[in-house]
């Protein structure tokens, strides 16, 4: 009888230390978030506009900069947000929240409009910063996008020349091609062939990984060393598994000069003088003071929790020892 009492007890301690868990023991996790890119097309004719979206899912943020990369050769950048900044193949913009957090955006965050050049497959890429309303960095993930151009009778969706491929034996895609150090534009996908790439004055040569998707194939680098100030032809050959069927990779490597250097780290010190000024505007804002009140307002709840867990714990001991000792001395004066 007296076991079965304590074993009440114990339940009823341990179910106490649940509640609190479930309750107080909050976890304060760096927020995640997926950034990615859309359009009101996904095929168009030489000359036609095609809006693309930048959205935000599972997160909000307020604040952020991003980089946009697009084929300059095959989409002209039309319009944008205000205050947008185009070089080259590159669309740079920044955006916080004047009122604090209180305006964070969520889903569509941007409308950038293009218009088509050349006929073939144009990729839209981008990266950047992103920020939640207290301030924390969003740990996103990026995912970019395709937009066919041709004649609208000739166009194939994705999936058609995906099933159109060559059988594994004639398979002359690379499965990885990167370069240490440097950037590819667009970045790495295996049914794109052609590449650019910017590097500084200083490079010589390239270290660069070609692996193919099968590993019966071979990929050959040439041009990789012996840079030249100005337009350098990188070409990646790979021979499929058969030992006839090839294909080539080509990546454009163009080696700055020393002005053209010079301007470009001027141009970044540029660039993060501007963010840095962004950041020290928020601080005015009231940006900073909501994300310092949310961090206090957290600490507060941390140590609450922690007092009220002390607290539980010490009520359950307590009462754990009373039933000993109460049932202990029933026990001992039955004995006498």
């Amino acid at each position: 009888m007296k076991q079965k009492i304590m074993i009440k007890y114990l339940i009823v301690f341990i179910g106490m230390l649940l509640v609190y868990n479930l309750l107080f023991n909050n976890s304060y996790a760096v927020t995640a978030g997926t950034v990615y890119l859309s359009s009101n097309k996904s095929a168009l004719e030489k000359g036609e506009e095609v809006e693309i979206f930048v959205n935000i899912k599972n997160s909000k943020t307020a604040a952020f900069n991003f980089n946009m990369y697009f084929d300059d050769t095959k989409l002209e950048f039309v319009s944008g947000p205000e205050n947008i900044n185009v070089v080259g193949n590159r669309v740079v913009y920044v955006w916080y929240d004047n009122t604090g957090g209180k305006n964070a955006k969520e889903g569509k965050l941007e409308t950038l409009k293009f218009k088509a050049k050349e006929d073939g497959l144009a990729n839209v890429q981008i990266d950047g910063e992103f920020y939640n309303e207290v301030g924390q960095q969003i740990q996103t993930d990026f995912k970019g996008i395709q937009v066919q151009i041709e004649k609208k009778e000739n166009v194939a969706t994705i999936e058609e020349v995906i099933e159109t491929e060559n059988s594994e034996l004639s398979n002359t895609n690379l499965e990885t091609l990167a370069i240490e150090n440097v950037l590819l534009y667009p970045p790495f996908d295996n049914s794109v062939s052609q590449y650019k790439a910017d590097v500084g004055n200083g490079v010589s040569s390239l270290n660069i990984l070609a692996i193919p998707e099968n590993e019966n194939a071979s990929a050959e680098v040439m041009g990789k060393d012996d840079l030249k100030e100005g337009e350098n032809n990188v070409r990646i050959i790979v021979t499929a598994q058969d030992g006839v069927t090839k294909r080539e990779y080509e990546v454009a490597v163009y080696k700055r000069n020393l002005e053209e250097e010079e301007k470009y780290q001027n141009e970044q010190k540029e660039n993060q003088a501007k963010l840095e000024a962004i950041y020290q505007a928020q601080k005015t804002s009231g940006f900073s003071n909501n994300t310092e009140e949310s961090i206090e307002e957290a600490e507060k709840n941390e140590e609450k929790s922690v007092s009220i867990g002390i607290i539980v714990i010490v009520v359950g001991a307590i009462l754990v020892i009373f039933v000993i000792v109460k049932y202990g001395v029933k026990n001992s004066s039955k004995n006498k």
